[in-house]
C-alpha cells in the first residue's frame, strides 16, 4: 500500500531494474484502492462540481438570520464551506457530531465561535438533507460509508478486489485521517492482515518540539482508537537505512541533543547553501546537480523539493532550463493560466460590469481577437463619452454622437472668422475599404474602416481556418467581417497612386466652413458604419445578468465564437524557411496546442457543469452571472496541463509534501526560508486559532492538529527518506528583492554542524562564480575575470574537486588553448591605432583643443559599460552587423520614423497652443492636427526613405498611427503634472540638421578629478519640458524609446550601465543654471507610458545618489571624502581614506564599477574612459541574458555561447 501514484511508479521502476518485470507486481496506490472499493460497493459519489452547486442552492436559505447570512450569498462560499466540511468529516465529525459541538459551543451567549459554528452546522444539515433527498453522496460521504459497505461484501468478492492478496502493508504517510483508519479496520475485520507503518521518535528524546510530537501522535492515535484490529509496525525515524533522518530531528530538539545527532555520515552527506538571493541559490543548486550528472548519477535519482511549489514553479523551471538540465514534473500548470481561459474570464468579468470601456479594450485588443478596427472603435467610444454599455449602450451613444456631428456647425478650436462658403461637389459615398490610412489619419475614430487586408470572403489571410471540423465547432456570424470582393494587387497599386498624388496636393484651408462641415459629415458617416459593423458582436458580448447555467454557457461560447477565438487557436502563421523561423514555428505549434487543450478543457468543464446541474436538480434555477463565473472557475481549478519536461528520466521537481511520501537518493530542498519552511500552516475557512482550540475542547481530543504540525512532520519524514545526499538552500532576498529570513530549520542545522562545517555562501552577482558556472559562456567569462585579476587559470582544475565542471573544462580546452580568450587587452601598437581611429587622446595634448581627451555620445559610453567588446567591434573595428533578411523596416528604422512623427506632432501642437494636452472638448481638435502632421511625415518618409514592400509599409503606417494615438493619450494622463513641452530635438556639439556644416549647441564638458583634462559629451535630446516660474522653475528631459519603459530605469544601474539620462540631466543643469531641478524620464513610443520613477525620484530615494550629477572636481572630492569618513578605519594607517571609495581608475565595463557606496556620474565616466585608454575590450557583458541575446556581433564574438560538444572533440 503506497500513498501516491508517483510512489507506485517509482517503486515499479526500482523493482523492474532490480528483479525484472515479472516480479514488479503487487503494489497499488491509496487513491486507486479506495476508488476500486467504492465502485465495487456501488456508492457512486457525485463530483465536486455537483457538491458546489448544492451548497450554492441551500446555503443562502440555511444561513438566513445567522452571522453568515450575507457571506453565504457571495461567490466562492461553496468552495470554502466544502473545504471545511470535508476536513471535519475526515477527522470523524459527522452531521450529528457537528450539531452537538455547535450546541455545546453556543451555550455562552457572547461566544462568537458558537454563533459561527451554529450557522455552519445549519448549512451542513441543509446540504446533507438535499443530498439525501436526491439519493446522492459526495466523495467524502462515500468514504465515510465505505467501512460499512466493505463489511457487506463477500470474502471472495473482497479477495478479487485486492487481486487475491491476504496481506496489505501500508507504507508510512504523513497523514492518516480517521475515516481512512476506519477503512483499514474494516478490511482487517474482513479477513485481511493489514499492517501500517507508523513513524515513531527514537527512545529517550523527551524534549522534542510539540509540533513534531503532535504530528506523529495524531497519526498513531487515529490508528489505535479507530483501528484496533490493524497491526502497527513502528518505523523509528533513526534507523540504519535512514542515513539522514537525524537531519530531520535536529530542528526539533535542544541544541545539546542536536550536536549529538550530528554523526560523520550527516557531516558528509548534508550540505547547507546560504545564498544572497534566490537567483544565486538556484544557480548554486543547478551547478551542484550538474556535478552529480558529470559523476554519472542518473537524472531520475535527483529530486528538487520546493515548499509551496506552485508559487515558485516558473522560476525553478527557468533556472533548470538555463542550466540545460532535464527535469520532470508530476503535476502540470493549472489550465486556468492559459491565455484563452484568462480571456474568457476577462470577458465574463467585463460583462458583469456592463462592458466598461477599459475592460472591453482588454478583451478586444487581445491577439486572439485580432480585429484591426478595434482601436478605432475604442477611440470613437472615448470621443463619444461612452463609459459602459448601460442604457442605449456603447453603439447607441456612438450613433448619437455621429448625428450630433452631422447637424452641428463646425467650430474648431482657435478658428479664424468664417469666410463665405464656396461651392463644393457633394461628398462621395464612404467606402470603408477605400483608403486605409486616409481614414486612420483623418480622425482618431476612422480606424474602424481599416480591414486586415481581407480576402474575398472577408477573412484575413492569416486567420483562415483549414481545420476540417471547424464548420461545426465555430459558429461565427457570416456578416460580421463581410467585405466586397476585390483584387489585392489592384488595391495596393491604387493606394500607391493615391498617396503619391495626395502628398503633392495643398492641404485644405482649416477655417473653410464648407470643408469643415464636409469632414464632419464624413466622420459621422464613418461612425455610423463602425456602429453597424460591431452591432452583431456587441449583441453577443452583452451577456444576461441572470440565467440558467446552460444559457450562460451557450452565451459565453457564442461570444467566443463571434470573437474568433477558436478560429485563432487553429491558425498557424506562415513564418518562412529560415532556422529562426522554424524555431518560432515549433514554439507556435506548441503554443497553439496548449491553447487548443485549454479550449477543450473549457468545453469539458462547461458540459460537466451542465450535467452536474441536472444531476442535483438545479438545471432550471436562475444563476447570476457572478455566481456562474465562480462555478466555471471552480470547475476549471482542478484541471492541469500536461506536465512539462521529460517523462521518467529527468530530475524530479516536487513539492516537499510529495517528497515526504516517497524516498529519493539525492534531494535538494530549496526556498528554506521563513514563511515557506515552515509555512503558516493550512488555513481552514471560517476557523481561526481560537476556533480550532474551541473545537478541540468541545470534542475532548485534538481534531485538526496545530497549523505548524503538518510542516514539521513533512520535513522529518522527507529527511528520513533521503538515501545518499541532502542539500538545503536558503536565500536572504526573494525574487522581488525583498529581504527574507532563513528557515528556523536551516538555522538549527547550521548551529548543530558547528563552525567547522559552515554553510556554503553564494554571493549575488550577474556573472556566476567559477564553481557555480553551469554553461560554457559563464565559464569562459569567469575565466577572463580570473585572468584579469592576475590569478592563475591553468591550475583551476585542481581546485575544483573531483569531477566538478570537468566536462565543461574539457570542452573549453578542446576549443581554445587560451581559456582567458574572453579578455581583449590590446598591446601598445594596436592600442595606439585603436585610439587614433576613435580620435581619443588620453593625455589631452592637442594643439586645436588643449585638454580634450575625447568627444563621445552617451550611447557609446553605455555600449562600453554594457560590453566592452561590443564597443570595440562597433566603434573601433567598425564591423557592420549582418544585414536583415527581411524586407520590412528594421528596428532602427521603425524607431526613427516614430521619433520623427512624434517630434513634428508635438511641435505643431505647441505652435497651435494645444500643449500640454488637456483632452476633453479639445481631444478632437488635438487628434485632427496630430493626424494631419503624421500623414505629412509618413508621406515624406515614403517619398525619400526606404519602405520595403508596399503591403508591409501600409501595415506599418497603421501601427505608427496607433502608437501615436496611444502616446497622445499618455501625454493627456500626465497633463496633471503641468509639464509644458518647450524644446524639441536640441543638439549639442553635433552637426546641424539643416546640413549647412555648422555645429549645433555647445558640448558638455566633464572634467577629470584634477580638472586638467575634459571629456566632451555630444548628442541630441528628444524633448525638454518645463514647469513653474522663477526659483521653482524645473526642467524635464524626455527621451523616447521604442519598447517598454516602465521598469527601464533601475536604481542599481544608474551611472553604471544607464548613463544617458544622467548625462542629459547634467547637460540641462549646466545649460540652464536658472532651473531649480533638472530631471529626466523615458517615454515609450508604443503606448505613451513613462518610466515608473524619474531620475530625480531615484536620486532623492537614496543617499548613495546624493551628488550623482555633480561635475565640479572640488565638489566630487568633497563627496568622496564624506563617503570615506563613513567607512571603518583601514587596517593600514598609511592608506588614504579617499583611495578606498569611488570607482577604480580603470574600469573594463560596468562590472568593474562599485555596486554600492557613494555614486558619482563623472567619476564613473572617467573610470570607463580609463578602460578605453588601456585598450581593455573584454567580452564582459553586464547582463548576458539581455546584452547577448540581442547583440548584433554574435558571429564575431570571442566567446562561443551555446555550442554543442562535437563528437570529434570528446
Amino acid at each position: 500500500m503506497l500513498p501516491t501514484r508517483d510512489r507506485v511508479a517509482e517503486h515499479l521502476r526500482e523493482r523492474v531494474r532490480a528483479q525484472g518485470v515479472a516480479l514488479a507486481l503487487g503494489v497499488i496506490d491509496l487513491r486507486s484502492l479506495e476508488d476500486r472499493l467504492i465502485r465495487a460497493t456501488q456508492l457512486n459519489p457525485i463530483g465536486t462540481t455537483e457538491s458546489r452547486l448544492v451548497v450554492s442552492a441551500v446555503a443562502p436559505d440555511a444561513a438566513r438570520g445567522t452571522t453568515l447570512a450575507e457571506l453565504a450569498t457571495q461567490p466562492g462560499f461553496a468552495e470554502s464551506f466544502l473545504e471545511l466540511w470535508d476536513t471535519l468529516r475526515r477527522a470523524g465529525i459527522d452531521r450529528l457530531g457537528f450539531e452537538r459541538l455547535a450546541t455545546q459551543l453556543s451555550r455562552r451567549p457572547d461566544s462568537l465561535s458558537g454563533r459561527r459554528f451554529t450557522a455552519l452546522a445549519r448549512i451542513a444539515t441543509a446540504y446533507e438533507a438535499r443530498l439525501h433527498a436526491r439519493g446522492a453522496l459526495d466523495g467524502v460521504a462515500a468514504r465515510v460509508r465505505l467501512p460499512r459497505a466493505i463489511s457487506e461484501l463477500g470474502r471472495h468478492r473482497l479477495a478479487s478486489l485486492v487481486d487475491g492478496a491476504r496481506v496489505i502493508e501500508v507504507e508510512r504517510n504523513p497523514e492518516l485521517p480517521v475515516i481512512r483508519a476506519r477503512m483499514w479496520e474494516a478490511l482487517a475485520r474482513a479477513g485481511l492482515d493489514v499492517t501500517v507503518e507508523v513513524p515513531v521518535l527514537p527512545p529517550g528524546d523527551d524534549d522534542v518540539a510539540p509540533e513534531l510530537v503532535g504530528a506523529l501522535e495524531l497519526l498513531r492515535r487515529n490508528l489505535v482508537e479507530e483501528a484496533p484490529s490493524v497491526d502497527l509496525r513502528p518505523m523509528p525515524l533513526l534507523h540504519d537505512n535512514a542515513k539522514l533522518a537525524a537531519a530531520g530531528l535536529i530542528p526539533f530538539v535542544p541544541p545539546s541533543r542536536a550536536r549529538a545527532l550530528v554523526s560523520a555520515t550527516v557531516r558528509n552527506k548534508l550540505e547547507l547553501i546560504d545564498a544572497e538571493d534566490e537567483r544565486a541559490a538556484l544557480r548554486g543548486v543547478s551547478a551542484a546537480i550538474r556535478e552529480l550528472l558529470h559523476e554519472g548519477v542518473a537524472p531520475h535519482r535527483v529530486t528538487i523539493a520546493v515548499p509551496r511549489l506552485g508559487l515558485a514553479r516558473h522560476r525553478v523551471l527557468a533556472a533548470l532550463d538555463a542550466a540545460e538540465l532535464p527535469c520532470e514534473e508530476t503535476r502540470g500548470q493549472p489550465v486556468l493560466q492559459a491565455a484563452p481561459l484568462r480571456l474568457t474570464l476577462a470577458l465574463i468579468d467585463a460583462a458583469e460590469r456592463e462592458l466598461p470601456r477599459e475592460a472591453l479594450a482588454g478583451v478586444l485588443e487581445s491577439a486572439y481577437v485580432a480585429r484591426r478596427d478595434t482601436t478605432a472603435l475604442l477611440s470613437a467610444l472615448r470621443e463619444a463619452g461612452s463609459r459602459d454599455n448601460r442604457g442605449i449602450g456603447h453603439l447607441g451613444r456612438l450613433r448619437a454622437h455621429a448625428d450630433k456631428l452631422a447637424r452641428q456647425p463646425p467650430a474648431p478650436f482657435g478658428a479664424a472668422p468664417a469666410e463665405p462658403p464656396i461651392d463644393l461637389p457633394p461628398a462621395p459615398p464612404i467606402d470603408p475599404f477605400d483608403d486605409p490610412f486616409d481614414a486612420l489619419l483623418h480622425d482618431e475614430s476612422d480606424q474602424a474602416d481599416l480591414p486586415d487586408h481581407p480576402d474575398a470572403n472577408g477573412v484575413p489571410p492569416f486567420e483562415h481556418d483549414n481545420h476540417p471540423s471547424n464548420a461545426d465547432s465555430v459558429d461565427e456570424d457570416p456578416h460580421f467581417d463581410e467585405a466586397p470582393p476585390f483584387d489585392e494587387d489592384t488595391r495596393f497599386e491604387d493606394q500607391e497612386y493615391e498617396h503619391a498624388t495626395n502628398s503633392a496636393e495643398a492641404p485644405p484651408t482649416k477655417t473653410d466652413p464648407a470643408r469643415a462641415q464636409q469632414r464632419r459629415n464624413e466622420r459621422a458617416a464613418r461612425y455610423h458604419q463602425l456602429a453597424d459593423r460591431w452591432q452583431r458582436l456587441f449583441a453577443k458580448l452583452r451577456l444576461r445578468r441572470s440565467a440558467t447555467l446552460r444559457e450562460h454557457l451557450d452565451a459565453v461560447f457564442a461570444a467566443l465564437r463571434a470573437l474568433g477565438i477558436p478560429r485563432r487557436c487553429l491558425a498557424l502563421p506562415e513564418l518562412g524557411d529560415g532556422t529562426r523561423e522554424r524555431r518560432l514555428e515549433r514554439d507556435a505549434v506548441a503554443a497553439l496546442a496548449r491553447d487548443r487543450a485549454a479550449l477543450e478543457a473549457l468545453e469539458a468543464a462547461g458540459h460537466g457543469l451542465d450535467d452536474a446541474a441536472a444531476a442535483v436538480g438545479v438545471a432550471d434555477a436562475q444563476v447570476s452571472l457572478t455566481d456562474f463565473r465562480a462555478h466555471l472557475e471552480a470547475a476549471l481549478a482542478g484541471v492541469r496541463e500536461r506536465p512539462a519536461g521529460v517523462s521518467g528520466a529527468g530530475i524530479a521537481v516536487r513539492d516537499l509534501v510529495d517528497l515526504s511520501r516517497s524516498p529519493s537518493d539525492y534531494v535538494f530542498v530549496i526556498h528554506a526560508v521563513e514563511g515557506e519552511l515552515p509555512g503558516s500552516g493550512r488555513v481552514l475557512p471560517f476557523l481561526d486559532d481560537e476556533d480550532r482550540q474551541a473545537l478541540d475542547r468541545a470534542a475532548g481530543r485534538p481534531v485538526l492538529g496545530t497549523p505548524t504540525a503538518a510542516d514539521a512532520g513533512t520535513f522529518a519524514l522527507a529527511c528520513a527518506g533521503v538515501r545518499e545526499r541532502l542539500v538545503l538552500a536558503a536565500h536572504r532576498h526573494d525574487a522581488d528583492g525583498r529581504e527574507v529570513m532563513r528557515s528556523r530549520y536551516f538555522a538549527a542545522l547550521a548551529v548543530a554542524l558547528g563552525h567547522d562545517h559552515p554553510p556554503r555562501t553564494l554571493d549575488a552577482g550577474v556573472v556566476p562564480s567559477f564553481s557555480q558556472a553551469s554553461t560554457r559562456g559563464q565559464l569562459l567569462t569567469r575565466m577572463s575575470m580570473l585572468a584579469r585579476e592576475g590569478r592563475p587559470v591553468a591550475t583551476r582544475r585542481d581546485k575544483l574537486g573531483t569531477g566538478e565542471l570537468e566536462r565543461a573544462l574539457d570542452w573549453a580546452l578542446g576549443h581554445a588553448h587560451d581559456l582567458a580568450r574572453a579578455g581583449v587587452h590590446l598591446p601598445e601598437h594596436s592600442r595606439a591605432l585603436a585610439l587614433t581611429r576613435l580620435d581619443f587622446n588620453w593625455t589631452g595634448q592637442r594643439e586645436a583643443a588643449p585638454g580634450l581627451v575625447w568627444q563621445g555620445s552617451a550611447t557609446s559610453l553605455e555600449d562600453y559599460a554594457a560590453c566592452p567588446f561590443r564597443f570595440f567591434a562597433q566603434r573601433v573595428l567598425r564591423v557592420r552587423p549582418p544585414p536583415s533578411i527581411r524586407d520590412e523596416l528594421d528596428a532602427a528604422e521603425q524607431g526613427s520614423v516614430r521619433h520623427l512623427v512624434l517630434a513634428e506632432v508635438m511641435q505643431a501642437l505647441r505652435d497651435q497652443g494645444l500643449t500640454p494636452l488637456e483632452g476633453g472638448d479639445r481631444t478632437g481638435h488635438e487628434n485632427r492636427l496630430a493626424r494631419e502632421v503624421c500623414e505629412a511625415v509618413l508621406d515624406r518618409w515614403q517619398h525619400y526613405e526606404r519602405t520595403g514592400p508596399l503591403p508591409l509599409w501600409y501595415l506599418h503606417r497603421d501601427l505608427v498611427v496607433r502608437d501615436l494615438s496611444r502616446t497622445l493619450e499618455g501625454e493627456r494622463r500626465f497633463a496633471i503634472e503641468a509639464w509644458e513641452p518647450g524644446e524639441f530635438e536640441i543638439g549639442f556639439g553635433v552637426p546641424s540638421e539643416a546640413g549647412d556644416g555648422t555645429i549645433e549647441g555647445v558640448p558638455l564638458a566633464i572634467l577629470d578629478r584634477d580638472g586638467a583634462r575634459r571629456f566632451e559629451l555630444v548628442g541630441r535630446v528628444d524633448r525638454i519640458d518645463y514647469r513653474g516660474d522663477g526659483r521653482e522653475r524645473e526642467g524635464l528631459i524626455i527621451d523616447y524609446k521604442s519598447g517598454r519603459v516602465g521598469d527601464r530605469m533601475r536604481f542599481d544601474q544608474l551611472a553604471r550601465t544607464q548613463l544617458q539620462l544622467p548625462l542629459y540631466a547634467a547637460w540641462l543643469a549646466t545649460r540652464r543654471p536658472d532651473l531649480g531641478d533638472a530631471d529626466a524620464a523615458y517615454v515609450s513610443l508604443r503606448d505613451g507610458e513613462r518610466s515608473q520613477a524619474s531620475l530625480l525620484d531615484l536620486c532623492l530615494s537614496s543617499i548613495e545618489l546624493d551628488g550623482l550629477l555633480a561635475l565640479d572636481p572640488n565638489e566630487r572630492r568633497d563627496l568622496r571624502a564624506r563617503a570615506a569618513n563613513e567607512l571603518p578605519a583601514p587596517n593600514d594607517p598609511a592608506t588614504e581614506p579617499q583611495a578606498r571609495v569611488g570607482p577604480p581608475d580603470v574600469a573594463a565595463g560596468a562590472l568593474d564599477l562599485p555596486e554600492i557606496g557613494q555614486r558619482n556620474l563623472a567619476d564613473n565616466v572617467w573610470a570607463l574612459l580609463g578602460g578605453v585608454a588601456e585598450g581593455r575590450f573584454d567580452v564582459r557583458p553586464h547582463d548576458p541574458g539581455r546584452a547577448c541575446r540581442y547583440c548584433s556581433f554574435g558571429p564575431v564574438c570571442r566567446v562561443e555561447r551555446g555550442d554543442e560538444l562535437d563528437e570529434g572533440d570528446t
